[in-house]
């Protein structure tokens, strides 16, 4: 998905200038462009690596517990496909407000310490999550399904290091 490769490339950069927490809510997630992107600092691997705090949440609850968890730091915390856990069908609409209401709060806890990054995608069966989401956030990238993923690390996002 084009959400997913921005991420995607959004670990890749944050990960090769410092430390980076990540938190994934799904199951995409792979590091195997960090060397391409690291070129001809690829010996710097395993220094990247250890800077990288890494937890997956596979279940709302689990998301939750993890953002509870993840304590107060300046270091950047991207949290990838927020949603994506919000929309199993054996949950509640309220028990999918009462969870997501309680993930915002953490996120909300999270940035007076540091920046946090999170991708979400809309869904058809709950729209009304990313609706809520996008309220409580203070800034927010559309992007469309005709956004060329290559071009992502051409934004100018972060500054050069």
């Amino acid at each position: 998905s084009v959400i997913g490769n921005v991420a995607q490339e959004l670990v890749h950069q944050f990960a090769a200038r410092g430390e980076l927490r990540l938190l994934l809510g799904g199951n995409r997630f792979s590091l195997e462009r960090l060397p391409l992107i690291l070129d001809d600092q690829v010996y710097r691997i395993y220094e990247v690596l250890e800077r990288l705090w890494v937890s997956r949440g596979e279940t709302c609850y689990q998301l939750l517990d993890a953002l509870q968890k993840t304590p107060n730091t300046p270091a950047p915390l991207l949290l990838t496909d927020m949603l994506q856990t919000l929309y199993e069908e054996e949950l509640t609409d309220s028990e999918v407000q009462r969870v997501l209401q309680d993930c915002i709060k953490e996120v909300q806890r999270l940035c007076q310490t540091a920046p946090v990054v999170l991708s979400a995608s809309f869904h058809d069966e709950r729209p009304q999550l990313l609706e809520l989401l996008e309220s409580s956030t203070s800034h927010r990238v559309e992007l469309h399904p005709a956004f060329d993923p290559r071009l992502a690390s051409q934004l100018p996002l972060l500054p050069s290091a």
